[in-house]
């Protein structure tokens, strides 16, 4: 089961803006053969393909990573495709729906 995570309430687009207005951001194209995942991204954004715990049961396919918009800006926005191990996970569905939306 791949889980996509989405944070900050952000969507994906292609426009960046500046201070003389909106610029067009070129879009890369991710694929991982492996997992057979693809995925367009910001070329302003970079990719992380190394999973911290690789002996977890949730593992990390990619992680999209904005770059900081200004000077102040504290946070990142960042998105993640995940692989779920979990085949012989004892929970039921709902529970299953539980623990993804609490991680």
């Amino acid at each position: 089961m791949l889980i996509p995570y989405l944070t900050d309430n952000y969507i994906l687009g292609q426009n960046q803006g500046n201070l003389s207005g909106v610029q067009t951001t070129q879009m890369y194209h991710y694929f991982n053969s492996d997992d057979n995942v693809s995925m367009n991204y910001p070329s302003t954004w970079s990719v992380n393909e190394t999973a911290i715990t690789p002996e977890d049961r949730v593992n990390l396919i990619a992680e999209f990573v904005s770059p900081f918009e200004t000077y102040n800006d504290t946070y990142i926005e960042y998105v993640q495709i995940n692989r779920d191990d979990g085949i012989f996970y004892e929970a039921d569905l709902n529970e299953y729906l539980a623990e993804a939306i609490n991680t």
